[in-house]
């Protein structure tokens, strides 16, 4: 049954076929965004989780609980669930009063502090765009506003426009100084927009939080789309100790929604997928979807989605992004030099309506697909 308070909505108890157990990941519709329902396997329906879930960042904000779990562990998800609340009320560029819509006021004119776990994040997103070249770059947000895709409403810009609105992004204008914590921008127009790597660094302080309450066995997700893994789902719920072989996530087709192309078992292992399926528009009949290479401008083409595997969701939410900007070459080399990050990527195959699948760092017990194709 269904229960609902003026601060949060959960589930308690309820079976595996009405509740989310095994479900599956659509692609990243949106910087925050809402993904559709996700079906259950008829398999799973001899066994149950517990949820609660809160609607924040335009998703819904979930957490699982295996059967397994000792009294008290629901508790402790409700309290953590208000972590995400706080994260949205400073990381949003919606309200004034948020620390990143601070940064953005202030920065262009003088170094603005910030509160330390603000200043990680921002060096983290640092560090990931060095890595990927740019692929992944924080600053890009005018770019998206741009081609209208803040709005909903997209735009094809004219050249002039493009070239004006690049002078305002890149990484390398951002000068974070550790000692005083703070932030100064050196191109005129620049802003910040944590919006591909917000989710995931919210998922990680939660599962951190739960890992201090002792919690061993959960699945936290962001929209469904960004996740984070621990310990196992135990198979009933007498005995938290039971073998299980982890949580299992599928991924959708990226050419047909209701269908599942690959599943993934994750234990203590983050994944984030990316693609723009969802938010697209036509110019002049050629397809122009949302993920934009910071780097031109234009809108990423080469793949059709792009998963990460990695070891929390931060890392897993921005690098999916950069994947998808860096395509199959790109990939193929960050993750050569990274063996910690493994990667799914998939694009067209040779006839229409056919994919092709490429993996790295990603071993054969990790996955496999379930549109009954070979890999």
């Amino acid at each position: 049954m269904k229960h609902s308070s003026n601060r949060r909505e959960f589930l308690s108890g309820k079976a595996a076929r009405d509740a989310i157990a095994d479900w599956t990941l659509p692609d990243h519709e949106s910087a925050f965004s809402e993904a559709p329902s996700v079906p259950v396997d008829a398999a799973t329906a001899t066994t149950f989780v517990w949820e609660c879930a809160r609607r924040a960042m335009a998703c819904p904000f979930g957490i699982f609980l295996s059967p397994g779990r000792r009294p008290g562990h629901e508790t402790y998800a409700l309290e953590t669930l208000d972590i995400i609340d706080w994260l949205e009320g400073e990381m949003t560029i919606y309200r004034d009063d948020s620390q990143l819509a601070r940064l953005n006021r202030n920065a262009g004119h003088q170094a603005e502090g910030m509160d330390h776990w603000l200043f990680e994040l921002l060096q983290t997103a640092e560090g990931i765009s060095r890595g990927t070249a740019g692929a992944f770059d924080i600053t890009a947000g005018p770019l998206s506003r741009l081609w209208g895709f803040t709005r909903r409403a997209g735009r094809f810009p004219s050249d002039e426009e493009l070239q004006r609105c690049l002078l305002s992004v890149g990484w390398q204008g951002l000068e974070l100084e550790p000692a005083e914590r703070t932030l100064r921008f050196h191109r005129a127009g620049m802003e910040i927009n944590l919006g591909a790597i917000g989710k995931g660094y919210a998922i990680d302080r939660v599962a951190e939080q739960l890992l201090a309450f002792e919690v061993r066995d959960f699945l936290v997700h962001a929209g469904y789309s960004s996740l984070r893994a621990c310990g196992t789902r135990s198979k009933t719920a007498e005995s938290a100790d039971e073998e299980s072989e982890g949580w299992r996530v599928g991924l959708c087709h990226p050419l047909r929604a209701d269908q599942r192309i690959v599943e993934f078992v994750l234990r203590d292992r983050s994944l984030a997928t990316s693609g723009s399926h969802s938010q697209f528009f036509y110019h002049r009949g050629r397809r122009y979807g949302h993920i934009l290479d910071p780097r031109t401008g234009l809108p990423a083409s080469s793949v059709l989605s792009a998963t990460v595997l990695a070891q929390n969701a931060t890392h897993a939410d921005a690098l999916s992004t950069a994947f998808y900007v860096l395509g199959v070459e790109g990939t193929a080399q960050y993750c050569r030099q990274h063996a910690e990050v493994a990667a799914l990527l998939i694009t067209a195959g040779e006839k229409t309506g056919e994919v092709d699948i490429h993996t790295w760092n990603l071993p054969p017990d990790a996955w496999h697909r379930t549109d009954g194709s070979s890999r």
